[in-house]
């Protein structure tokens, strides 16, 4: 099955190739992410190169490591046999992470085995799972999963490598359910609309029952059962609701609904603080608090100390919206700028560090039914700073 995943992919003009370990190109999981949406390439992590963290593990007997019959090249150009390990890496990391944008953290990683489970059916589906979740559970919540949750690759604790399958409530339970196709269009905008179509049921089975006998699934089996993904919150897309961004803090509220953050919204500096649990900082608007997947604001008028000044309309949504985005980075596993850029060239950094720095200087934030309340993007990084301690 991940070979007939692998073929639709090839067929679909998808190339593979393996990444230098030290050229920079694994550096940040977004490089080859993006590789893959804007060339129909990505670069894999041979499986030679680490394949546990046990370095005196031996894995003879371990089918995933025999030859797949493929050949790739590395980034020399020099050609490379594939095993069947590197083929489940570029469908995993293919219709897992990349169909979705799922990263590579605790969260990330359940969404991509969400994503990639529906195209196995019967045994293989325990296999993916111990490939997937199960090796998920045990980096971030075995015995070394709280330092997991936030090291860098260098120093995470891999899942020693293992052949078996877990029980089967491992991959029968707390499947999410298949979306529902919307055909409907925003109101505002007036369009027409149907009401909601349920999809049909993901049942890859009924059509590649073959799959366990003489007659393998062939690449256009494996494309016809691909789920069909809808965002569940678009921002920036012309004709949807939020096409102009995010206006007001209702909007911030189901912003945070989507992406399953709380947002906790307060009054007044010392009721904001004591909530949390510490002093007060004087020039503190929001914090984010991973761990409990919550993010922290002011509300418009709230009381604050005289260094903060009067929180705004603007205050109060920017400072949301800003902490939200924390959620946001952590899920994705990219929790500073130089974790997503980390596989672009120097020169390329620079240029962003650029950009980011003249936005900061001259850009102003505003909201459309209130532009004459503006706010310096300068300031927001001047709390930002004074925040840094905290």
């Amino acid at each position: 099955q991940t070979k007939a995943q692998y073929d639709a992919l090839v067929q679909d003009g998808y190339t593979f190739f393996f990444i230098d370990p030290d050229s920079g190109y694994g550096d940040s999981p977004v490089t080859a992410l993006e590789d893959l949406r804007l060339n129909k390439r990505m670069g894999i992590f041979p499986t030679d190169e680490g394949y546990g963290s046990d370095e005196n593990a031996t894995f003879d007997d371990n089918p995933l490591l025999d030859k797949s019959g493929e050949t790739w090249v590395n980034e020399d150009g020099s050609p490379k046999d594939v095993l069947y390990n590197d083929l489940f890496r570029a469908v995993h990391d293919a219709f897992g992470h990349g169909l979705e944008g799922s990263g590579f953290r605790a969260r990330g990683e359940e969404n991509a085995f969400q994503a990639h489970i529906r195209l196995f059916v019967g045994p293989a589906r325990g296999a993916m799972t111990s490939e997937t979740r199960g090796q998920n559970s045990y980096l971030n919540y075995g015995p070394h999963g709280e330092n997991n949750q936030t090291a860098s690759v260098e120093d995470t604790k891999f899942a020693d490598q293992k052949i078996g399958v877990m029980p089967s409530w491992t991959w029968s339970e707390n499947i999410a359910p298949d979306e529902m196709i919307d055909q409907s269009f925003d109101q505002d905008v007036g369009a027409l609309t149907q009401p909601p179509q349920q999809q049909s049921p993901f049942n890859m089975k009924s059509l590649v029952n073959k799959m366990f006998g003489s007659q393998p699934a062939t690449t256009d089996q494996v494309k016809a059962q691909l789920p069909v993904v809808r965002p569940v919150f678009e921002i920036g897309k012309k004709g949807t609701k939020y096409e102009n961004g995010i206006q007001d803090i209702d909007s911030a509220v189901e912003f945070a609904k989507a992406i399953n953050i709380t947002l906790k919204l307060f009054n007044s500096q010392q009721e904001m603080f004591d909530n949390l649990g510490v002093d007060v900082k004087d020039r503190v608007r929001g914090v984010y608090r991973k761990r409990v997947r919550t993010a922290y604001g002011l509300r418009e008028g709230a009381q604050v100390s005289d260094e903060l000044g009067e929180v705004t309309s603007l205050d109060s949504l920017t400072t949301a919206i800003h902490e939200l985005s924390h959620g946001l980075a952590f899920d994705s596993g990219f929790e500073s700028l130089f974790d997503q850029f980390g596989g672009i060239s120097t020169a390329k950094r620079r240029q962003i560090d650029n950009e980011i720095d003249n936005i900061q200087k001259y850009a102003d934030l505003y909201i459309e039914k209130n532009p004459s309340q503006r706010r310096k993007v300068r300031r927001v990084m001047d709390a930002l700073n004074a925040q840094r301690d905290f």
